[in-house]
């Protein structure tokens, strides 16, 4: 709900953006707030333009050009090391702000050459605003463009001049050039006038912006601390504009140059962590939306279909799943729109769902590229994605991301960022048609036989959470194999990827059997592999992160063994926790060896303990992971394979590859069980070091 005050801005509003009345509430409110905020700059502005031509002292901009333009050049490289701040102020409603580093530099002016420097900033400014000029020519950006515009001059030209006017009023002198306590407290004080002059323009027209809303819209602390953040930390940098002035004017020009070298590292840092930290949060934000929105998937709508419980989810949950200025639409069939955001979005042309059905891979497309599908030219760059049936590998429909490149938030997305949106649609899609195949799988299971259409097509999907080929690492062999005794299992194993190419390798046993084990399992394994990537460095850490959330999510009183270790391919090094699983065994030398457990099941026990263990695996070792249903096989009369069997198969695989131990084991267990019925899951996974391989300088023994 929107309050009362924003009618007449907003009918004010309309005359630079007409459909501005017929557009979303948000949209609608936002274009009053952007108008309020021009209206409360302007007349500051204005009279910042007009005190600095009144103030400016031509003279020294004719001896002073030369040094003027050098800094300003460098001013405007560090402008363009943004650093910046998006805060989620409420549910896919963002607060944006740039933040640069340039503030020593351009204060280092100003305590030297006075108003005049002044008009760097403006002729950065007027360059950078004629950049963007496309978006005020955009009804939907020309009053967020406008307003960004004023508030630019109220900070950069009226406040510093009144900085500078108080700084001469309290007795102080330009150049500043000695470092004399009672000049620079005087120089403090100005700025902490400019500062507050800075900030009182933008605070008034925020704490208003925030009455145009109800409680419930945008959360008022959010709201205060993005405001915090925005306001104070370019001030904090202007401070050092002292230091810049000082060595300038008693030092000389090759003093200030190492001085702006600096602010230009310094800029840079912040730019790329700025970057890192930025792509951090979207990815956890993504996550975090795919997981509500895989969840709300789940939840019962007796009075939806499927497609609208999918449309009503994707509705709930696409705002914030990816950053702005982002659009998204999803569609399904000929001509059915699941969801756009925003609504206020143009809808993507015919021509290119029709070209969309057709493809099984995503496709990034830049700005100004051509279309496969035909059509004009945009100024912007799409990234399409096909949503493909699960089991007959037909297209169902499509996921369009749209990032313009002519809007305010267009610096906040770079190539290499839209490149990590791909991956990011691509798993939405797959979230869509797993729906949509679930649903298909519970109509088919009415008409026919409802259980065992659930349970086979439980078991595809669970086959597919397997990976599809054993890893390839020079030096190494892999191999694996797993058999069911049902149609779904609750054995899995697993080969994820770490940094530095290292490589962890899990398998795991649900102790149950059936549709609520393999639930258990794909839970389990989604669990690890989540935990494996965020702690590479401390399995411990990702069997205590996995059994709390176990034990949080699930209340069925299961567990499951599991098996982690993580593989170093150049060392040979094998670090491992053995969660009550199995022990592995590790051939060395030709001698047997029990990687035996190092702590408790998992999702049995709160505030359980493992520990790590580690080896070191030479040239020829053989690592055998299995889970029980190998040793606990029955033949036809009933006796058990055993471990002494296992041992003596796998006492065989000496000058094997692991493909042909694998075979050996299986061919093995094959002749034992005969015709009898399988008991249990069986999972093997086979890890051999390539004979060829150099030897360890330090070989590794067991812990």
């Amino acid at each position: 709900m929107i309050r009362k005050p924003e009618a007449f801005w907003l009918s004010l509003a309309a005359r630079l953006w007409p459909g501005v009345l017929t557009a979303p509430r948000d949209s609608q409110v936002s274009a009053a707030a952007d108008l309020l905020g021009i209206v409360l700059g302007l007349p500051f502005a204005l009279a910042g333009v007009v005190w600095l031509i009144t103030a400016t002292d031509l003279s020294v901009i004719a001896t002073a050009w030369p040094g003027l333009l050098v800094v300003g050049a460098v001013i405007w490289f560090v402008q363009r090391q943004q650093a910046f701040i998006l805060m989620e102020l409420s549910p896919g409603r963002f607060g944006d702000s740039d933040l640069t580093v340039d503030g020593p530099l351009n204060w280092a002016l100003r305590w030297t050459y006075g108003p005049a420097a002044i008009w760097i900033n403006v002729i950065l400014a007027g360059l950078f605003w004629w950049d963007q000029r496309r978006q005020i020519r955009q009804s939907r950006y020309a009053l967020l463009t406008l307003r960004n515009m004023i508030l630019s001059v109220v900070a950069t030209v009226f406040a510093p001049l009144v900085g500078l006017h108080v700084f001469m009023a309290l007795g102080g002198t330009l150049p500043v050039a000695v470092a004399d306590p009672l000049m620079l407290l005087k120089a403090l004080a100005a700025l902490a006038i400019y500062g507050l002059t800075a900030m009182v323009i933008p605070a008034v027209y925020l704490v208003m912006v925030g009455r145009y809303y109800t409680e419930g819209a945008i959360r008022r602390r959010v709201l205060l601390r993005f405001a915090v953040l925005v306001l104070s930390l370019p001030l904090i940098a202007d401070v050092f504009g002292l230091l810049g002035a000082l060595l300038l004017n008693g030092s000389g020009w090759f003093a200030f140059a190492l001085y702006a070298v600096a602010v230009v590292v310094v800029a840079a840092l912040a730019h790329r962590f700025s970057r890192a930290a930025e792509q951090s949060r979207r990815q956890a934000r993504h996550l975090e939306r795919l997981e509500q929105f895989s969840r709300a998937l789940l939840t019962p709508t007796d009075d939806l279909d499927d497609e609208g419980a999918l449309s009503l989810a994707l509705r709930d949950h696409l705002p914030g799943m990816f950053p702005p200025p982002t659009r998204l639409e999803v569609w399904l069939g000929p001509d059915q729109v699941l969801a756009r955001h925003p609504e206020t979005a143009e809808p993507c042309p015919e021509g290119m769902w029709a070209w969309l059905i057709g493809q099984r891979e995503p496709h990034l497309i830049p700005e100004r590229a051509s279309r496969p599908w035909g059509g004009a030219h945009h100024e912007e760059h799409l990234i399409v994605v096909p949503i493909v049936s699960q089991s007959s590998g037909e297209g169902l429909g499509g996921i369009a991301l749209s990032v313009p490149t002519r809007t305010p938030f267009a610096n906040m997305i770079t190539p290499a960022d839209l490149k990590d949106l791909v991956p990011a649609a691509t798993a939405l899609a797959a979230q869509i048609a797993a729906a949509l195949a679930r649903a298909d799988a519970q109509r088919a299971a009415l008409e026919h036989q409802k259980r065992s259409q659930e349970l086979a097509f439980a078991g595809q999907v669970q086959a597919s959470f397997l990976p599809d080929a054993v890893p390839q690492l020079p030096g190494w062999q892999f191999s694996a194999w797993i058999t069911s005794a049902r149609e779904t299992s609750g054995d899995f194993f697993d080969f994820i990827a770490l940094p530095d190419g290292r490589l962890a390798l899990t398998i795991a046993d649900v102790a149950d059997k059936g549709t609520g084990a393999a639930l258990y399992m794909a839970l389990s394994r989604t669990l690890l592999r989540t935990y494996a990537r965020e702690y590479v460095d401390d399995p411990v850490r990702v069997m205590t992160a996995t059994n709390q959330r176990l034990l949080e999510d699930v209340r069925a009183n299961m567990f499951v063994s599991a098996f982690y270790g993580v593989l170093d391919p150049h060392s040979g090094e094998l670090v491992y926790v053995n969660a009550g699983h199995n022990p592995p065994l590790w051939r060395n030398q030709g001698v047997h060896r029990l990687l035996k457990g190092t702590g408790p099941v998992l999702g049995a026990l709160p505030d359980l303990s493992w520990r790590c263990e580690r080896i070191g695996l030479a040239p020829g070792d053989v690592v055998t992971l299995y889970t029980d249903g190998l040793t606990d096989a029955l033949d036809a009369d009933g006796a058990f394979y055993g471990q002494a069997r296992l041992e003596a198969v796998v006492s065989r695989f000496d000058g094997g590859t692991a493909q042909t131990a694998r075979n050996l084991l299986q061919a093995d267990i094959a002749d034992f069980r005969a015709e009898a019925p399988l008991a249990d899951d069986i999972t093997l996974v086979i890890v051999r070091r390539d004979p060829l391989t150099h030897s360890l300088n330090h070989p590794l023994t067991q812990s």
